[in-house]
């Protein structure tokens, strides 16, 4: 029970590093960005940065929705994994 549940917890690794680094370069570039547009008018930011700034949120928004679905396709691997070992050691 131990393994799998070991094993579980690297295959969430693994499959969310990917994500979580993409994530960490899109808040960093979103702070930059919300920074940079301290203290000034909405027609004082260049659209080119207010679209910028749009993008990143939706990307982050889309990155967080990925992380949600590579956890739960894991989670029920892992859960149909365990389900499997307890009816082997059932027989």
């Amino acid at each position: 029970m131990k393994q799998v549940l070991n094993d579980a917890d690297n295959s969430c690794k693994a499959a969310l590093e990917p994500i979580e680094a993409e994530m960490t370069s899109l808040n960093k570039r979103h702070d930059e960005l919300h920074k940079a547009q301290e203290g000034k008018k909405a027609d004082e930011i260049p659209q080119a940065e207010k679209d910028e700034l749009s993008d990143v949120e939706k990307k982050l928004a889309d990155e967080i929705l990925n992380l949600h679905f590579e956890n739960t396709i894991v989670i029920s691997d892992k859960k149909q994994e365990l389900m499997e070992e307890n009816e082997n050691v059932k027989r």
